[in-house]
């Protein structure tokens, strides 16, 4: 899992290299993911994971414009939490989490006028997950990490631009993935029909 993050990293970096080089605008941004996930488990009565969970997460996109209406870009989504869900008992508790980031290829299509910048989006590329669970009774306390599994990933959403001072502007959109996902290693995990999730992201951005 560091080992991706890593990879990830160096991503982002290599993005900001890109970007530099080439005519293109640079988004940042901030906000909340939100869990819709078709997953069962060996003990539904103590976990369900069709009960929504979110966690905080960015994402650093970049893209350039072919004409005045469509930019084709590329983006790295990393949370900076993961999904949660956890029950307790009178002696003990049990935590499942489930972490989540991806790196797709974007296209952009936008309608620009005089103050803002209406836009929808679409992206396809990969989506990387792992899960971990931790059992606590007393001073016992144990992890068990899933390994990472990928799987391909399909992103729609709108938002809008604000333009700011010069080259900066504000951006917000609303984003929701679908991830076709059948099997996720780990004996609790039974049944992975969807790994879908909503996203609600603000942020900064500027043009390179």
């Amino acid at each position: 899992m560091e080992q991706n993050k890593g990879q990830l990293a160096s991503f982002a970096i290599l993005l900001l290299i890109v970007s530099n080089s080439m005519a293109m605008d640079l988004v940042f941004l901030g906000g909340l993911s939100i869990s819709d996930f078709s997953m069962e488990t060996q003990l539904p009565e103590e976990i369900d994971f069709n009960e929504s969970s979110g966690t905080s997460c960015m994402i650093l996109r970049t893209s350039e414009s072919l004409n005045s209406s469509i930019a084709l870009g590329i983006e790295c989504f990393v949370p900076t939490g993961s999904y949660k869900w956890e029950c307790e008992s009178d002696s003990s508790s049990r935590i499942q989490q489930v972490g989540e980031w991806h790196i797709e290829l974007c296209l952009r299509w936008q309608y620009p006028t005089n103050h803002i910048t209406p836009f929808v989006r679409a992206g396809a590329g990969v989506h990387w997950s792992y899960l971990r669970k931790t059992y606590v009774h007393g001073d016992l306390e144990v992890t068990d990490n899933d390994p990472v599994t990928r799987a391909p990933g399909l992103t729609l959403g709108a938002g809008v631009r604000i333009p700011l001072r010069g080259s900066l502007f504000l951006q917000g959109e609303a984003d929701y993935s679908l991830v076709s996902r059948d099997e996720f290693q780990g004996w609790q995990v039974t049944e992975v029909n969807n790994m879908n999730s909503w996203k609600l992201m603000a942020g900064l951005g500027v043009e390179l």
